[in-house]
């Protein structure tokens, strides 16, 4: 995601009041501070890949920076592309988890996004 944001036409928020739509901590299941959102536009984040570093979109609104929920939808695409889960995987629909055995719960984060309006 290198390319020059495509954040016209999308309607835009400080990374303030974003860091309000964006999942909780896996780790800890707080709350995300809002310099996430700044780190993932300035440094990255890195993707599975272990090489590959991804950007959040962002552009300069006055004095602050500013983004979309659909460019933390396209950065959170781009991070899942480029992970080590397996080209294809899916969602088992007797149970709702990946047909691949990961221990990630792609149903919390869907329900999540759904219900953030993402």
């Amino acid at each position: 995601m290198s390319e020059r944001p495509t954040l016209q036409g999308e309607t835009l928020y400080s990374l303030r009041e974003l860091v309000e739509f964006i999942p909780r901590s896996t780790r800890t299941g707080r709350k995300r501070h809002r310099s996430v959102l700044w780190r993932w536009a300035s440094r990255g984040l890195k993707a599975g890949d272990g090489e590959t570093r991804v950007f959040l979109e962002v552009v300069k609104a006055g004095g602050s920076l500013a983004t979309s929920k659909e460019a933390i939808h396209r950065f959170f695409e781009e991070l899942t592309r480029l992970s080590s889960l397996p080209n294809g995987a899916s969602m088992s629909p007797a149970n709702d988890q990946p047909c691949t055995g990961s221990p990630i719960h792609i149903s919390n984060v869907r329900d999540q996004l759904d219900s953030e309006g993402f």
